[in-house]
C-alpha cells in the first residue's frame, strides 16, 4: 500500500476529538447512576468508616483548606526532625542507649552474622585469620582482583 493512501486512511480516525472519542466508549459503556453521580469521593469513604471514626472525620469535609494543611505540614516537622535529631546525635556521639547496645538478642545476633560474614570472607577475626583455605581466596580474587584494596563489608 503506497503512503498516501495508507494516510488517508489514518487521518480520518484523527479527525476526531478527544471529548467525541470519550462520549463514544462512555454511550458503550453503563452509566453511573445519579445516585452515585452526586455523591463525592470523601462522601463514599466516609459511608464506609466505622461510627466512631466518622465522627471525627465529618469536622474536617468543611474545614478550610489552611487548617488541614497545616496540621499536616505540622505533624511531619513534629515526627521527622526529631527522628534526624536523634539520629545525627547517636551518630555523632557514637551512643546507644543500654537497651539495645547490650540486650542478649543484640549480642546473639553479632555473633550470628559474625559468624557469617567471616566464612563470606568480608571479615576476618582479630588474629588475622579470615579465609578457610587458599580456594576460597583465590575465587574471591577473581571477582575483586584488588584483594584488601577492594570495597569490603566492614563490620566493627
Amino acid at each position: 500500500m503506497s503512503p498516501p493512501r495508507l494516510l488517508s486512511q489514518i487521518l480520518p480516525s484523527l479527525k476526531y476529538s478527544r471529548a467525541t472519542l470519550q462520549q463514544q466508549i462512555r454511550h458503550q459503556s453503563t452509566k453511573p447512576s445519579a445516585e452515585a453521580a452526586k455523591q463525592s469521593r470523601i462522601s463514599r469513604l466516609e459511608s464506609r468508616l466505622p461510627r466512631f471514626l466518622a465522627r471525627y472525620i465529618k469536622p474536617l469535609r468543611n474545614a478550610p483548606i489552611s487548617h488541614i494543611t497545616a496540621f499536616l505540614v505540622l505533624h511531619e516537622l513534629t515526627a521527622i526532625v526529631p527522628l534526624f535529631g536523634l539520629t545525627f546525635a547517636f551518630h555523632k556521639f557514637d551512643w546507644l542507649p543500654p537497651v539495645f547496645s547490650e540486650g542478649y538478642w543484640v549480642k546473639e545476633g553479632v555473633e550470628k552474622f559474625g559468624r557469617y560474614f567471616r566464612r563470606k570472607g568480608w571479615i576476618r577475626d582479630a588474629d588475622g585469620e579470615g579465609f578457610e583455605d587458599e580456594k576460597n581466596r583465590k575465587g574471591f580474587a577473581k571477582w575483586w582482583p584488588r584483594g584488601e584494596d577492594g570495597v569490603r563489608l566492614l563490620v566493627e
